[in-house]
């Protein structure tokens, strides 16, 4: 459901915070992200999933400390080409997506 659901797939039915960030006038990539967010936020509180980040452009550093610190507690990180998603989560398996 995350990479479906949140990450990669657009939604046919969109959110006031959705329309809200359509119409920011923010450039597109920047609303994309905004929008990528705010679709990941709401599909993890439905989840109940309280540990998540999100890092736009983020360095080659902090796409390493994110696989350590996931590889060595469990969870999930979406590896995009100008972005990451990490969600940790104890007693889940290491999973790592490149998006």
């Amino acid at each position: 459901m995350i990479a479906t659901e949140a990450v990669s797939q657009p939604k046919k039915y969109r959110y006031y915070e959705e329309e809200a960030i359509e119409a920011s006038g923010l450039p597109v990539d920047l609303r994309r992200h905004n929008m990528r967010k705010c679709r990941l936020r709401n599909l993890l509180q439905r989840l109940g999933v309280t540990d998540s980040r999100y890092i736009l452009n983020p360095s080659p550093q902090q796409r390493e400390e994110c696989l350590q610190q996931l590889s060595n507690a469990g969870g999930i990180m979406f590896d995009g080409k100008d972005y990451i998603i990490v969600i940790q989560r104890e007693g889940l398996a290491f999973y790592h997506y490149i998006v």
